[in-house]
């Protein structure tokens, strides 16, 4: 049996030493084998290419007396050692001699080169070592943190870096050892492991996951407001460095120690459930509050799913679909108010027909910018929101099968471009839909309040107002309307927006399209006034102006409501509860 033979049953025999990835990436390199003075053989990479540059990754002469030498330089003060690059093992021998009851790990890129070294080496005297061989670098950490477990009660650990490989696979190697060196934090000591939810009398601690996004605010100061502890960390949208902000995050987690964390549309969560992985191995629970659609954000978040996660939607709708999808807990929490923010003004009603809302013409936009070079998925596009509008499951999915019925499939080149389709059909389709209703206002002169694409949609009829801003003058706005009317985006299937809490916390009365979740919120013959289909709006509105001492009495009714039991603080107890339930 050849030397190569023995060394791929060797690999065979200890699956658990050998991670090897089969569909490893092809490199053009040609590798050469060369006798040294010491009777073993050296290694130079060359690259196939117009300038044949090559790299020697051990000395031509002495290979095993360098290692030796750069390794008597080496100090590791922990119990695992990570190496960057396998070359021919020299380095690994010396390391395994001046630390023999260390664990190492070999990370090496390129499989074309290990298999060619398995000619000239013999991996008995590596057997007890890890190797991890042309895998990815994104999947390199998780392999390594389940080494780390399997091995040790420590994830801590130094790296040894082969420094030819550095510039060999510069941006492969960068990659890795940046994520691993903030990794190091990571050690699953028993500090980690402390009681959550003490009783039921202590005040719980919630870490908050804060941005900029418009209900982290409201959050914050309910959990404040109803007596809880909070610390939040801040991830800002532009934020490129995710790897500091989880160091940031474990280090407040080990001083702060949270019952839980809490976080807006999964903020802070990467598609590769990194964070999600160490946080269930810590035992941390966390809660994530979609106020967008969930089927759209967790599409790209397939690898987050946890016992220790707990969903909470705002629409009752959504639950069924995420459940399917294998999240163990998803709970119905709505939208509500915040009394701080909305409250009755001494204004006079100035506008008889307003409304507030996007146009959505951003949004779709930026989803189509994956497929823009796709005439096919433009054109359908429409077709397919047209389709959606007229559906009563709204579910995006549903419309592409119903419109594609009996003919060819829609093509999509990945799941990312799939993902931007069926979100801009949520965007486009609420952008018609929000057109259809407002166009029936025109006879009343109504007052628009939102981004300037409204200007070129609707005609020189409707007043155009700047975009108001939630936190300072769109209670205002509301105070200041006799009709606030509002029609929500189609992404929320049957339940309602901010608008239908926020209009009627400011003592304004609202008439908006009729979702099946206010029949839990309102007395829908005293407190609000709805619609259910575009034709009845123009006689709504001329009904309700000519009689505002009736909107004056559902406004006030649907204030007592929304103050009673629909604040931020009502929904944040709510979820304390259901979190302390689960996890206490």
């Amino acid at each position: 049996m050849s030397l190569y033979e023995s060394n791929i049953t060797l690999i065979k025999k200890h699956p658990a030493q050998f991670h090897i990835n089969t569909f490893a990436k092809q490199y053009l390199f040609k590798y050469i084998y060369e006798k040294t003075n010491e009777d073993n053989y050296s290694l130079k990479i060359v690259f196939q290419s117009q300038s044949e540059q090559s790299y020697q990754i051990h000395s031509a002469y002495t290979p095993e007396k360098e290692a030796s030498l750069i390794c008597d330089r080496f100090f590791s003060e922990n119990q695992n050692i990570l190496i960057t690059g396998f070359g021919m093992g020299y380095h690994i021998e010396a390391l395994s001699k001046k630390y023999p009851d260390k664990t190492l790990i070999i990370i090496e890129n390129d499989m074309d080169l290990f298999l060619s070294s398995l000619s000239y080496i013999d991996l008995r005297k590596f057997v007890n070592f890890y190797f991890i061989i042309a895998y990815p670098d994104y999947m390199v950490m998780d392999i390594v943190s389940q080494i780390l477990i399997d091995k040790s009660n420590t994830r801590e650990f130094d790296i040894y870096e082969l420094k030819p490989y550095l510039r060999i696979h510069q941006s492969y190697y960068q990659f890795i050892m940046k994520h691993l060196k903030n990794e190091k934090i990571y050690d699953l000591s028993p500090q980690w492991f402390y009681p959550k939810f003490k009783n039921a009398t202590t005040p719980v601690k919630i870490l908050f996951i804060d941005s900029s996004y418009v209900l982290t605010k409201e959050c914050l100061f309910a959990i404040q407001e109803t007596g809880h502890q909070v610390h939040y960390i801040h991830i800002d949208d532009k934020q490129t460095d995710y790897e500091v902000f989880v160091r940031k995050l474990m280090l407040d987690i080990n001083q702060f120690k949270p019952d839980f964390i809490l976080t807006i549309n999964h903020l802070g969560f990467d598609k590769e459930g990194r964070l999600t992985d160490l946080l269930s191995e810590m035992h941390i629970p966390y809660a994530s509050w979609f106020v967008d659609s969930p089927n759209v954000i967790l599409s790209c978040f397939k690898q987050n799913i946890s016992d220790y996660c707990s969903i909470f939607v705002w629409d009752r709708d959504y639950i069924d679909d995420l459940i399917k999808t294998g999240y163990p807990y998803v709970d119905y929490l709505p939208l509500a108010t915040s009394s701080d923010i909305f409250y009755p003004k001494s204004l006079s009603k100035i506008y008889d027909v307003s409304f507030v809302g996007s146009s959505m013409v951003y949004a779709t936009h930026k989803n189509m910018k994956s497929f823009i070079h796709r005439p096919d998925l433009l054109h359908i596009l429409e077709d397919v929101s047209n389709e959606f509008i007229r559906l009563k499951t709204r579910h995006v999915e549903h419309a592409v099968k119903k419109l594609t019925s009996g003919h060819t499939e829609i093509f999509f080149e990945d799941n990312d471009q799939k993902d931007d389709f069926y979100a801009a059909v949520l965007w486009r389709s609420t952008q018609k839909y929000r057109l259809s209703g407002l166009l029936e206002l025109e006879t009343f002169s109504p007052v628009i309040s939102g981004d300037e694409n409204w200007q070129r949609l609707l005609p020189f009829s409707f007043r155009k107002l700047p975009e108001r801003w939630y936190y300072e003058d769109l209670a205002d706005f509301y105070n200041q309307s006799k009709i606030n009317f509002n029609m929500t985006s189609l992404q929320m299937k049957n339940a309602v927006n901010q608008r239908v809490f926020d209009v009627p916390a400011c003592g304004g009365f609202i008439l908006t399209d009729y979702k099946e979740q206010l029949n839990e919120i309102y007395d829908l013959s005293n407190d609000i006034a709805y619609f259910k289909e575009i034709g009845e709006i123009k006689e709504l509105v001329k009904y309700y102006l000519a009689n505002l001492n009736v909107c004056e009495k559902m406004a006030s009714n649907a204030r007592n409501k929304v103050l009673k039991a629909h604040t931020y603080a009502h929904r944040i107890n709510e979820m304390i509860n259901i979190m302390k339930k689960r996890y206490q």
